[in-house]
């Protein structure tokens, strides 16, 4: 972390410590360092799930990633969004393929103010039959799914037609919930589709996708002339 945020604000925190440790004031290290942002930095970890088929890529206590990738933006959102690309998990574009959503009950209601985002960015949104039934109420076209056992069509099917470049689904209770889920995340990271577990990710996500709509792309800028555009 130190070095990332080294690297976001442009001088050695590392440095600046060790001289304070030696007896200098921190006045005198830091001195004209310290100015104000108008940018921000995403820092985003690389798993290796993809190389070991069945493995659920949901995250938990234990050390899993194997990398980090740094992604800067002139707001939040499109850092975040930014950060994904560049993580190997790069979200779709408008027509590019459909957005699966597998929501629990709970965070309906806000993933339908989310949905109304991509509705209008041109997204094809499939849902799973209450996630439909609320978008639907909403004034959101989508395309129902049954849940796996259920029948098809079904996200596993959408996946392997390569009908799908996104999925977003947050964890339920149950035990068959819990396993169709781990289904749904396998089959997606064999097939190279990016999945977002939590509604605070999907939030942020959609958030970078508006905001790169409208700023008409993300032109590529160094890290010396994003630290310039600083000073």
């Amino acid at each position: 972390t130190v070095p990332f945020v080294s690297k976001a604000v442009g001088w050695s925190l590392a440095g600046a410590a060790a001289r304070c440790m030696a007896g200098e004031k921190l006045a005198d290290v830091v001195g004209g360092s310290i100015r104000p942002s108008s940018y921000f930095c995403a820092k985003e970890a690389v798993f290796p799930f993809v190389k070991f088929p069945g493995a659920d890529i949901t995250l938990t206590p234990e050390m899993k990633s194997t990398g980090e990738v740094m992604a800067f933006g002139a707001d939040a959102a499109t850092a975040y969004y930014k950060s994904q690309i560049a993580a190997g998990s790069p979200l779709p574009l408008p027509g590019q393929g459909g957005i699966v959503l597998c929501i629990r009950n709970e965070d309906k209601a806000e993933v339908v103010e989310l949905a109304k985002t991509l509705d209008k960015l041109g997204y094809e949104i499939w849902a799973t039959r209450g996630t439909s039934t609320a978008l639907w109420k909403a004034g959101i076209e989508s395309n129902a799914l049954y849940k796996i056992p259920l029948g098809s069509p079904n996200t596993l099917d959408l996946i392997r037609r390569g009908k799908v470049k996104w999925i977003v689904n947050t964890r339920e209770d149950g035990e068959s919930a819990a396993h169709d889920s781990v289904k749904i995340r396998t089959a997606a990271t064999l097939a190279g589709v990016p999945v977002t577990t939590t509604l605070a990710g999907f939030a942020e996500a959609v958030r970078g996708m508006a905001a790169t709509a409208s700023s008409k792309g993300m032109p590529p800028r160094s890290l010396q002339e994003w630290h310039a555009a600083r000073a």
